[in-house]
């Protein structure tokens, strides 16, 4: 009887495995989003200025510029110096939902009003 428990046993955790109950699916696991932001005259391309992720993403923001410029994207606290010829790298795991916007920063800490980009992160 004992025997025929472990056997049951083992075919249902075959089973569950094959079906994907009791393990997280790929799709519920956290997933890299990478995105190439290219800075002209201030500006990022229309269709890059609202990046939507999912919360626990883990993001890169590579960014390029034609001028130099000071970036800083609120609510997550990171701020970076974007310069030609370079690639500014900001990475983060996008841990609270919401919406925050990447400020360019001029003297002190004023800002333009209108952000250069803004991040939308959705709950899982």
């Amino acid at each position: 009887m004992r025997r025929l428990v472990s056997i049951l046993a083992r075919c249902l955790s075959v089973l569950a495995l094959a079906f994907g109950i009791g393990a997280p699916a790929a799709a519920e696991e956290s997933a890299e989003k990478v995105f190439e932001l290219r800075i002209e005259g201030g500006r990022v391309a229309e269709e890059m200025r609202v990046i939507r992720i999912t919360q626990d993403d883990s993001v890169v923001l590579r960014w390029t510029t034609d001028a130099p410029i000071a970036l800083h994207l609120h609510g997550y606290e990171i701020e970076g110096e974007v310069t030609p010829g370079t690639t500014t790298v900001f990475a983060f795991k996008a841990f609270a939902t919401g919406r925050y916007p990447v400020f360019s920063h001029g003297e002190g800490d004023a800002h333009d009003d209108d952000p250069v980009v803004r991040i939308d992160v959705y709950p899982r």
